[in-house]
């Protein structure tokens, strides 16, 4: 919607005041997480080591 600010959102000038319309699950970041499948890393030990040598497949 063209009068929406969202998460992070940075006014740089004027006057606004805000009305929360929606929170946790209910909002498109809360959809996202909630909709995703966890753990994302089942082997943290290999993740890590990609983390830090970098993945050399």
């Amino acid at each position: 919607s063209r009068n929406m600010v969202f998460m992070a959102s940075a006014v740089v000038k004027g006057d606004a005041i805000g009305v929360v319309v929606a929170t946790g699950d209910n909002t498109v970041w809360g959809q996202l997480i909630s909709n995703h499948k966890w753990p994302l890393v089942t082997d943290v030990s290999n993740a890590e080591s990609e983390r830090f040598i970098g993945n050399k497949a």
